[in-house]
């Protein structure tokens, strides 16, 4: 949970740990797990079940090691009806303006912790899509594994 709060959270002064442009808190973030697949409710700082399956798999393409599979993948999806605009410019660099921040964030609480991430843009969409039963007004904007660091 420190690692979403860290990216997502809600502050005591019920303000965003990142950045969101005009506060449209455009931005959700499921979390793949052994367990399944869960929303994290930022505001409650808690995880919602989305459905069972474990998807982790399905979050990054062509790594240096197919066979290891991350203990947690992050997946940061836009929801457009946030936005108050038609222009697909203007959505595209909120949502991806404000998933910088978070990744960012998770980078630095990982960094603090010595455990290993990567903001990655190479995943089945069409498939992760499909299992996250996304509507048409949400896209994946990206993954973010995150586990244990090899040397």
């Amino acid at each position: 949970a420190n690692i979403l709060w860290a990216g997502w959270g809600f502050t005591e002064e019920n303000r965003k740990t990142a950045p969101s442009s005009q506060n449209k808190n455009e931005i959700w973030i499921a979390v793949a797990l052994p367990t399944g697949t869960y929303c994290y409710n930022s505001y409650h700082n808690c995880l919602i079940q989305i459905n069972e399956y474990d998807i982790r798999h399905l979050t990054f393409k062509d790594c240096q090691n197919n066979d290891i599979i991350p203990p947690i993948s992050l997946i940061y999806i836009c929801n457009k009806d946030n936005i108050d605009c038609k222009n697909k410019a203007f959505i595209n660099a909120t949502a991806y303006g404000t998933c910088g921040g978070i990744a960012q964030n998770i980078y630095l609480y990982c960094s603090g912790e010595n455990i290993g991430t990567y903001f990655n843009s190479t995943y089945d969409y069409k498939r992760l899509k499909q299992v996250l039963n996304l509507p048409n007004n949400n896209f994946i904007i990206g993954c973010q594994p995150i586990g244990y660091i090899y040397k």
